[in-house]
């Protein structure tokens, strides 16, 4: 049985499909320092005007490690929150009330608990505070109608009288946007003096071509529903959505409307160069070592650099998942016909052979 703690290695570790743990970036720094500024903007403590970008590049790119990338790092800090998703058209067909459904499965239970337990001391204060200037007991609702905007009370309300968000018919588009949008400001919203929940929410929508492959009205009411919620996440959210197809497929594929609220121009994914490529394989092996100790004979290890240039030569489109693909088969592959021990490293004439299929 092939085992990868033998060659210093964790377990699955050139795993590549949407399910597969996230180890560490993978793509260009241009792409990198991209997404981070749009992510960092939206911050109460910088800009904090809301954004509204598109992600696009060939398949295997990068993309949606990427924004499962940003998703991990912005929770694990805890600041804001971001929610990914890649699955936005479901059985019944495109739906943004199923979108809507989705975010709310989603926001997992302590970040739910956050957002209730945020709002009901924010409101206790300031029905306090109202006491004391008043004279008089103040209710829970009168100190919402105080401090809440009108278009977020019953939101509001719902969160500080039964602890939960109402869930709007899986059938009206139109409400869904409107929930959607009152949720997304409530949860990064300052009520009275008190903080907010979040500092800044993050929406990820990966794989959006099959949107625009869906019928034409409910590509329609879909991207005029993401119009919308733009318009009404007007502060310290951000919006990205991830598409499969070339810019010039883009711009006639998206409405025209959307396209002009775009707050930036489009984030490129591209392959990597070949230095680049080598850099990435380098990371990529030392996250997936075990923290054990073990200390690899060299950076590529169990490949010898020769292997990895070979590998590299092989390929005409150096993107991640292509990369880990021919990683995965070379290494599995010299370890089962080779007789590959704990400390031999795959020679470039191995990985020639694996590669033209000999072994």
């Amino acid at each position: 049985m092939l085992n990868p703690a033998n060659f210093g290695l964790k377990e699955n570790p050139f795993s590549i499909g949407l399910n597969g743990k996230i180890k560490c970036w993978a793509g260009l720094p241009d792409t990198r320092k991209a997404l981070a500024d749009v992510i960092a903007s939206v911050r109460p403590d910088d800009v904090g005007a809301s954004e509204f970008v598109v992600l696009s590049g060939a398949y295997g790119a990068g993309k949606s490690h990427a924004l499962r990338y940003f998703t991990r790092e912005i929770n694990r800090e805890g600041f804001g929150h971001a929610i990914y998703l890649n699955e936005i058209v479901t059985g019944a067909g495109l739906s943004f009330s199923a979108l809507y459904a989705g975010i709310l499965e989603q926001l997992q239970d302590d970040k739910q608990a956050r957002l209730v337990d945020t709002v009901k001391n924010s409101i206790r204060n300031c029905m306090e505070r109202m006491q004391k200037t008043d004279g008089h007991n103040v209710s829970a609702d009168k100190a919402i109608e105080n401090h809440v905007s009108r278009q977020d009370q019953a939101l509001v309300k719902s969160l500080n009288n039964r602890g939960q968000i109402d869930v709007v018919s899986t059938t009206d588009d139109y409400s869904a946007v409107k929930s959607m949008a009152s949720l997304f400001r409530v949860m990064t919203a300052r009520i009275g003096d008190n903080p907010p929940p979040f500092g800044a929410v993050y929406l990820f929508l990966d794989e959006v071509e099959n949107a625009v492959e869906s019928r034409a009205p409910q590509q329609i009411a879909f991207f005029g529903a993401l119009r919308s919620l733009v318009d009404e996440v007007t502060e310290r959210f951000a919006l990205v959505l991830s598409f499969n197809l070339p810019t010039t497929i883009l711009e006639a594929a998206v409405p025209s409307a959307l396209q002009e609220r775009m707050t930036r121009p489009y984030i490129q994914c591209e392959q990597l160069t070949a230095n680049g490529a080598k850099v990435f394989v380098k990371d990529y092996l030392e996250f997936v070592r075990p923290k054990n100790g073990f200390s690899p004979p060299q950076p590529f290890y169990p490949f010898s650099e020769q292997a990895i240039d070979t590998i590299f030569d092989r390929e005409t489109a150096l993107v991640p998942r292509r990369i880990l693909m021919h990683l995965r088969r070379v290494w599995e592959r010299a370890a089962r016909y080779e007789n590959l021990q704990p400390g031999d490293e795959i020679s470039p004439e191995i990985a020639d052979k694996i590669l033209d299929g000999i072994i």
